[in-house]
């Protein structure tokens, strides 16, 4: 899969998440973070893309190596977490600071008691309820990456390294290639597309007038935001076990029988968005 597919996958887990955590009440966590966090998790193991040697076997320096597994998604989502909570620390030291003058302020004017625990407020994002959690979305959205690898051709490297460090004969295991769709999908591509432009007002709505108070609309309301993401990533699964991947040339020969289908507009800006992959995809081979 490419790039927008892996995000767009890693923000319909977003959804889900943050729904239930609508559902229980715990809506102490901002959904920008969640969704970033998410979204950028599910795109990162294609970093290998950028280093080495492209399409080396070595997973330590060829694409499809050690971040295309449980392991290297594992150190990926420590740093991303890590540095987004450091990030949310530093900010928060600048609005702490403002939010304390203001309550300081408040307080001298009309002599009501007011206060703020600066610190407190300062180091809420690396506190430890926040950060396992916040750890587990991101491992959670990294492994959604491998798992839309496994269904891909082989390829050079035989599929990916799932459980690295593991080796079989002194040979690192490789798992997938499957061969079922190539490594880009149309059809999935804007399916999850029209999922994400429903489900984000959707969101946004329920956070502008705090619905989580609510609880008479909040629970049904989020409830169907569950069902909605997780039928749309039930219905690629059952789309991908369908397909069967016999080659370039006949896959992208599905692929713009696919997109003569769609509406003009919709056309142009698929047809536009997959030369300036191509392109991209071409010259990190040419690099390598």
């Amino acid at each position: 899969m490419t790039p927008p597919e892996h995000f767009l996958i890693g923000i319909s887990c977003a959804n889900i998440f943050y729904s239930l955590m609508g559902i229980f009440r715990k809506n102490w966590y901002t959904y920008i973070k969640i969704f970033f966090i998410m979204g950028l998790m599910a795109i990162i193991p294609d970093i290998d893309s950028f280093y080495g040697v492209y399409t080396s076997t070595d997973p330590m320096i060829g694409h499809r190596g050690v971040t295309h597994s449980f392991l290297g998604v594992a150190v990926l989502a420590c740093i991303v977490v890590v540095s987004i909570s450091l990030l949310s620390v530093f900010i928060r030291v600048f609005t702490g600071y403002w939010k304390y003058l203001l309550k300081y302020f408040h307080k001298k004017v009309t002599g009501e008691k007011s206060e703020v625990i600066i610190l407190k407020y300062v180091i809420a994002p690396i506190s430890p309820k926040h950060f396992f959690l916040f750890l587990l979305f991101a491992f959670i959205s990294g492994s959604s990456h491998l798992l839309c690898d496994l269904p891909q051709p082989p390829s050079v490297w035989k599929g990916i390294p799932l459980f690295f460090p593991m080796k079989d004969g002194g040979q690192f295991v490789r798992n997938g290639g499957w061969s079922l769709i190539g490594w880009y999908d149309i059809k999935i591509m804007w399916i999850l597309a029209g999922a994400a432009a429903l489900s984000l007002p959707a969101v946004i709505i329920s956070r502008f007038f705090d619905l989580v108070r609510v609880r008479f609309i909040a629970i049904p309301f989020f409830v169907l935001i569950i069902l909605f993401n997780g039928g749309v990533l039930y219905w690629i699964g059952k789309y991908i076990a369908g397909c069967r991947y016999e080659g370039e040339l006949k896959w992208n020969q599905y692929q713009a029988n696919v997109i003569d289908e769609l509406p003009v507009e919709i056309k142009n800006i698929t047809l536009k968005g997959r030369t300036i992959f191509i392109s991209i995809f071409r010259q990190v081979q040419g690099y390598k």
